[in-house]
């Protein structure tokens, strides 16, 4: 039976606690699946090569970072905690819930097709809590600028958490490393940064 976000007809949930969300899933093998997730899925279409409009570009990043962080999580220690909800039809919304949150992947500036279901997102009337995860591409789409998980209600952003990017050597390209111990990779580490500003 496959899966979709829908909106719930009680209050099923608390409101949204910020030191409750960072205690349940922003651990370093969660965050470093998502972040290696989605850069393994830029540097992938990237190399493809495809010979394609940036708008069908940005829809195969979106698919393959889904597909990457399945595989991620399905190789580590949360393989049993992770819950994917994909669509090979490509008509339903791709979301994954881990510990009563749910997550679904938007690429910065981008608007998205307006639906019952992104009504539902919007106003956070799922029957969980509903995380984005926004990145951003760098101006040659072939790398990431910047990620975070970000709890937006009516277009406020209300939370933003702030992740590394790491790449498949595991290098974290936002951190500095110290050249000493150059051997020693620094543990994921997530800068929480609260904002109430309205997006325009």
């Amino acid at each position: 039976m496959g899966h979709i976000i829908q909106r719930t007809l009680f209050s099923e949930k608390d409101a949204f606690n910020q030191n409750d969300f960072e205690s349940k899933c922003m651990n370093n093998i969660f965050i470093t699946c998502v972040s290696s997730g989605i850069s393994r899925a830029v540097e992938k279409v990237a190399y493809a090569n495809l010979q394609t409009r940036l708008r069908v570009k940005s829809d195969s990043i979106h698919d393959v970072a889904f597909a990457e962080i399945q595989n991620a999580i399905s190789r580590s220690e949360l393989y049993n905690k992770v819950e994917f909800h994909s669509d090979i039809s490509g008509n339903k919304r791709l979301w994954f819930s881990y510990n009563n949150y749910m997550f679904i992947l938007c690429k910065s500036e981008s608007e998205g097709n307006k639906s019952s279901i992104s009504d539902i997102i919007d106003s956070q009337n799922a029957s969980c809590h509903v995380i984005t995860i926004k990145y951003t591409i760098n101006s040659t789409w072939d790398g990431i600028v910047s990620a975070s998980f970000q709890y937006i209600r009516n277009k406020v952003v209300e939370m933003v958490y702030y992740i590394p990017i790491m790449n498949d050597t595991k290098m974290y390209l936002d951190l500095d490393i110290d050249t000493d111990n150059s051997n020693e990779i620094p543990a994921a580490k997530a800068t929480l940064k609260i904002s109430s500003k309205k997006a325009k």
